[in-house]
Parts: C-alpha cells; sequence; structure tokens
C-alpha cells in the first residue's frame, strides 16, 4: 500500500515520538534540485513540524503524487543553563519564549525574546 498526498496523514513523529495525525499547513513547493514537491506538516499531539516529500506520480494528471519520504523541520533543543538559575518569572517566561521559538525555527522571533530577555536582566 503506496501512501498518497492528503490534507492529513498519520505518521511516527520524530518529535514527541508516538504515531500521529498531522494536518498540512500550507500548499506544496516543487524543488527543481530533488525533483519532489516538499509539504509542511503539523503534528496534532506535540505541534512539531515536518516536511513530507512526494514524488510525481506515474499516473494520468491529476492523480495525487506518492510520499517518498519526511523529515523534521528543525531539531529539538534544550538550554545548557538551569532556568532555576533565572529568579524574576518575567525573564524567565521570555527566556522559555525564545527556547520555544528557536524549536519551531522561528528565528526571528528568538532573537527579539532573548533580546527582551536579556534589556529586563539589565535593567
Amino acid at each position: 500500500m503506496e501512501l498518497r498526498y492528503s490534507e492529513s496523514i498519520t505518521l511516527d513523529c520524530p518529535h514527541c515520538k508516538s504515531k500521529c495525525q498531522y494536518v498540512r499547513l500550507s500548499g506544496h513547493h516543487f524543488c527543481k534540485s530533488d525533483s519532489k514537491h516538499h509539504t509542511p506538516y503539523g503534528c496534532s499531539n506535540c505541534k512539531g513540524k515536518i516536511i513530507v516529500f512526494f514524488t510525481d506520480s506515474i499516473f494520468p494528471k491529476g492523480t495525487p503524487n506518492i510520499l517518498s519520504g519526511y523529515s523534521p523541520t528543525v531539531a529539538t533543543w534544550n538550554p545548557k543553563t538551569s532556568l532555576k538559575l533565572i529568579t524574576d518569572p518575567d525573564i524567565r517566561s521570555d527566556f522559555v519564549e525564545a527556547i520555544e521559538c528557536f524549536k519551531y525555527g522561528l528565528y526571528n522571533a528568538t532573537m527579539v525574546m532573548t533580546r527582551r530577555a536579556i534589556h529586563r536582566e539589565m535593567i
């Protein structure tokens, strides 16, 4: 049985290590370098994001593409310092939000929240 393109699919989540329902986040994008369609999906359990790769179908035009693989979009990351060392709850909250932003590849938001945490600490 082959898995075809769909609005939602069930896969083993590389983030939370369970079989989960994934929902398509946006449209697909064709990549010329690997001749595959790349489509972002989000895990309904942990909200982790993956990129799913579909190959062009050999069937008549209009037939769904066939799944050829998937991978996480970003790796998990944890702070190298203990959050307990940050005594101010507002600063700790900003730092935790920066870490979460980084985990999901939201790098501009990561920089904003990190700057805010540092700024609050300096005051």
